[in-house]
């Protein structure tokens, strides 16, 4: 199946419901508590891993001092946590295999 550049949870459950046979309302079930599951993992445990897929890591990004570039005015950026994902080896080596 050729991908759009942007994945969704629509074509991940279409793909789903065709590949296994399940239906399609099953199928965004599916789906939609697979990202609750991660989500919830990773706001509470600030880690979630998957398997030879790669771990979302809870981070936080500290409080600094921005400028607008065209007035060189300062102003404070709140601090905010956000979600990085780091590719597990075996991710990494299926996605550089064909060079």
């Amino acid at each position: 199946m050729v991908m759009s550049k942007t994945i969704t949870k629509h074509h991940i459950a279409h793909t789903i419901s065709t590949e296994t046979g399940i239906s399609k309302s099953e199928s965004d079930e599916i789906v939609n508590n697979l990202i609750d599951a991660l989500v919830d993992v990773t706001t509470e445990s600030g880690k979630a891993r998957i398997y030879s897929f790669g771990s979302f890591i809870m981070q936080q990004k500290d409080q600094r001092i921005g400028r607008n570039p065209k007035t060189k005015e300062q102003y404070n950026i709140a601090a905010r946590k956000y979600i990085n994902f780091k590719p597990a080896n075996a991710l990494k080596e299926f996605i550089n295999d064909d060079e």
